[in-house]
């Protein structure tokens, strides 16, 4: 017999729906299922159930909150990475240019060269 429940419930409401949903199982069959919205049972001579097969659990919303905020961080640190190294670059090619044009006219406007 395989008997499931929601996760919400607790151990003595478990209980409760199992023997609620075991009532409406049909007798005069050799199996049958009863489905409530809180629990399912279901019984047979045939095998339906593979306890080799392993279902995994989608990830709870927590979890998916928990990872989609740390790929937010890594975007978040790598975007302002890259633009701190720009920023650091482009400031040295700034001053690098100017240096050099400061530079170059002193070369023309001093009579000794």
């Amino acid at each position: 017999m395989l008997k499931l429940n929601t996760p919400d419930l607790s151990g003595t409401d478990c209980g409760r729906c199992v023997r609620g949903a075991m009532a409406y199982l049909p007798t005069e069959r050799e199996g049958g299922a009863s489905l409530t919205p809180s629990c399912m049972v279901r019984y047979g001579f045939n095998p339906f159930f593979s306890q080799t097969t392993v279902v995994a659990l989608p990830p709870s919303a927590r979890e998916e909150k928990k990872q989609n905020k740390s790929i937010h961080i890594q975007i978040l640190v790598a975007s302002l990475s890259a633009t701190f190294g720009l920023a650091v670059v482009s400031a040295s090619g700034f001053f690098i240019w100017r240096r050099r044009r400061n530079t170059q006219g002193m070369q023309w406007n001093n009579p000794l060269v």
